[in-house]
């Protein structure tokens, strides 16, 4: 027995539209559900993504309040022992440091310029606390240099606020 479409179509009409209905119903419950895992991933990661740079806000804050409370000249003077100052601002800037690290995952290079800016004087704080602990005691030098990295890190304060600023705008303008 040879049929035509033309005569399995007329013939045999509702089974013809249950098996078409039955396939959509089932192509149509792979794309959904794929969908949804798309998006499941896609807010895991966006959730993810503003825990990483909330720690790095948190993060900056505490590094920037103990530097800020420091008293480098007396560290330099010999009234403060280095050790003393290293076990202070350590904790944080290795927090701050775990946080860059966290926001590296999570961002790509285009977003992470103005973490980079923020995080950058953060860095160099630390490698001029270095330079501290190694310094040779030259009263005059020393003032000079700790006059220095007060004013830079005021500066940079300064600065990275700013970028914060434009930090939170660029997230908020994520959302509207």
């Amino acid at each position: 027995m040879n049929l035509t479409l033309k005569e399995v179509l007329t013939t045999y009409w509702p089974q013809v539209t249950a098996i078409a209905g039955f396939a959509y119903i089932i192509v149509d419950y792979f794309i959904k559900r794929n969908d949804k895992q798309r998006e499941l991933a896609q807010s895991i990661f966006q959730t993810q993504k503003n825990q990483a740079i909330n720690n790095f806000i948190d993060t900056y804050s505490k590094i920037e309040l103990a530097l800020l409370q420091v008293d480098f000249k007396g560290a330099i003077e010999g009234k403060i022992n280095l050790k003393e100052v290293d076990e202070f601002v350590m904790p944080a800037l290795n927090d701050f440091i775990a946080a860059d690290y966290k926001l590296l995952m999570v961002l790509d290079d285009l977003e992470m310029e103005n973490f980079l800016a923020v995080a950058d004087p953060i860095f160099k704080s630390k490698d001029t606390l270095k330079k501290f602990a190694h310094m040779h005691v030259d009263e005059r030098k020393n003032r000079n240099l700790a006059n220095e990295y007060g004013l830079s890190l005021i500066a940079s304060i300064e600065s990275n606020r700013e970028i914060l600023r434009k930090i939170g705008y660029q997230f908020r303008s994520q959302y509207k």
